[in-house]
């Protein structure tokens, strides 16, 4: 990406502390953990329909080791929206004395309806995967016992028939939920007129702030009009590939004759790069770039 790659090098870098998505964008929003990203989230699904949720319940696999247990996302499991579905009913049916209703916002993204009082304490799950997740699990201060609902959980899961077909057909069991992102949804300024994502949280951030979200474009030339001062949020997901730099990265020049500042954040785990570029950033053309992967 050799775009990129100019323009990080010509710009004044710098860090974040955040390392994921969903902490970058919590950061640009100003917002302090814990954050409530599921009900974030939630307001920016677009299949909501005047719902709310206050924890993500997230299918896993969970892979349990002698020493740890690693958990593997929903990215590696391709789950369909039949799957998602019955695996939910079921656990709605099985947690109804609690007041508990699961819902498959998307086959991925699972979130969880918990009575006032009962929301736990959780570790986000990007954390999860990076550590022993056997000691991140939630607890709460109600009466609701966590720990004994994560184990009814991945037993109803294990014995469900949905994992059945899967195993029978050598595809990983959705054998657990992770809990995280509990609390109710915050108050939130105006910090961007439009949100240019596919990502529910960027999507309720801008809902919440009252942001029009709006679909990625193809390029840079799809990015909405918006007036002077004000300023627009992109969420690019896609791979580095030649076709993202040219769509992206060649026509920034172009982008900073509109824009005062073109901010470019790039999350890579631990922390997150920032590159800051004004519009004499197109004049530096003595400063010699880095390959993308040598900034990871």
């Amino acid at each position: 990406m050799p775009a990129l790659e100019r323009w990080i090098a010509r710009g004044d870098a710098g860090t974040l502390a955040a390392g994921s998505l969903a902490s970058i964008l919590a950061a640009q929003y100003g917002l302090a953990p814990p954050v409530p990203y599921a009900a974030i989230s939630f307001a920016g699904e677009s299949g909501a329909g005047g719902l709310a949720a206050n924890l993500r319940a997230d299918p896993v696999h969970l892979q349990v080791g002698q020493a740890a247990a690693a958990l593997h996302d929903a990215s590696r499991l391709a789950i369909t929206s039949d799957e998602a579905a019955a695996l939910t009913a079921g656990l709605t049916q099985l947690f109804a004395g609690e007041g508990l209703r699961f819902v498959a916002a998307a086959p991925d993204r699972w979130y969880l309806q918990v009575p006032e009082g009962e929301v736990p304490v959780t570790t986000p799950i990007d954390e999860a995967m990076r550590a022993n997740s056997a000691g991140a699990l939630p607890r709460g201060p109600g009466r609701i016992r966590w720990p004994s609902v994560l184990t009814e959980t991945q037993m109803m899961l294990a014995s469900h028939a949905v994992n059945a077909r899967r195993e029978a057909e050598g595809k990983p069991a959705i054998n657990s939920v992770w809990f995280w992102g509990g609390g109710t949804a915050p108050t939130i300024g105006p910090r961007y007129a439009i949100v240019h994502a596919r990502d529910p949280i960027a999507r309720g951030l801008a809902a919440l702030s009252g942001a029009r979200a709006a679909d990625v474009p193809a390029s840079y030339n799809g990015i909405d009009a918006v007036r002077e001062g004000q300023s627009v949020l992109l969420v690019l997901e896609e791979p580095p590939s030649e076709a993202l730099d040219t769509a992206w990265f060649v026509p920034l020049a172009d982008a900073l004759r509109r824009f005062d500042v073109v901010h470019l954040l790039l999350p890579r785990g631990r922390d997150t790069l920032v590159a800051r570029i004004g519009r004499g950033a197109r004049w530096r053309w003595m400063r010699r770039s880095r390959p993308i992967a040598s900034h990871a």
